[in-house]
């Protein structure tokens, strides 16, 4: 809405998985479920809509160039949102160079030093 009543160009890009992605991975990694991560693919591009941004809504990757050139032209802020594979996330929870610490390290701390029943 600021950047709106600013008039600024400025493109936001949403990575849509669906979820709080790397949080929903870590739940499942260690208590086996999801606690509130999953939230479905919402029009977040219609949001932008609603406080005056030029909104884009993408399902395929044929549509994603074309979607960032009219952002990018329009004169004024948009919102890009990009439906993602929610699965691909997994893999940010299994490589041990790109891991921070998240869900799934406070709940193994809390099974170590708690009686946790996940």
């Amino acid at each position: 809405h600021a950047a709106a009543q600013a008039g600024l160009k400025l493109v936001c890009v949403v990575g849509n998985d669906g979820a709080w992605g790397t949080e929903l991975h870590g739940q499942l990694q260690a208590i086996g479920r999801g606690i509130n991560t999953e939230l479905g693919f919402l029009r977040y591009d219609l949001v932008g809509a609603g406080f005056g941004c030029h909104g884009e809504h993408v399902e395929k990757p044929a549509q994603l160039a074309a979607a960032l050139e009219r952002a990018f032209a329009h004169n004024g802020p948009s919102v890009v949102n990009v439906l993602i594979d929610r699965a691909a996330g997994a893999q940010l929870k299994s490589e041990p160079l790109a891991r921070m610490i998240m869900f799934d390290d406070l709940a193994t701390n809390l099974k170590s030093q708690h009686e946790f029943a996940g």
